[in-house]
């Protein structure tokens, strides 16, 4: 694999073709996926409130998360993963029977981020992305770059 204008990591280059052949959203299904979690999803998604952070790693893994806006009119609310009071527009849902939990947009953004990479994933895991693998990877790449920057707030 090459790129036009940046030099790639081979290493990942790597992981990321052997990971293809027998593509998983397991977490140690492939050298690819460990490296995944610990430099993005786990990152993106450590947040105060530990507990709801576990469960909301767990939704996404499962697929089993509902996010979506809920405009509180001005009053600042407590965001349930960072426990502070803040403008909350946005709330989550764990599961069809769960309750709903407030967000910031900080924190929609940051697990907006995890669920679009866990998307894709899955998406090459059914065989439904029709693009090349240098294509491929590089679309992981920038998936990376949106957690990172969704991480930093920007």
């Amino acid at each position: 694999m090459s790129t036009t204008q940046n030099s790639i990591d081979n290493i990942l280059s790597r992981e990321f073709i052997c990971w293809e052949e027998k593509p998983s959203i397991e977490r140690d299904s492939s050298v690819f996926m460990h490296r995944i979690y610990n430099e993005d999803i786990l990152p993106c998604l450590t947040f105060p409130n530990a507990d709801l952070s576990s469960k909301v790693l767990a939704a996404i893994e499962t697929n089993d998360v509902v996010m979506e806006v809920c405009h509180s009119k001005g009053n600042m609310k407590t965001c349930s993963l960072m426990g502070e009071l803040c403008q909350c527009d946005y709330r989550i849902r764990l599961g069809e029977n769960s309750q709903w939990w407030l967000l910031s947009r900080l924190a929609r953004n940051r697990i907006a981020a995890v669920c679009d990479f866990f998307t894709f994933i899955r998406h090459v895991q059914c065989g439904l992305v029709k693009i090349d693998a240098q294509s491929r990877y590089n679309k992981v790449i920038e998936l990376r770059k949106q957690m990172a920057f969704a991480r930093l707030g920007l």
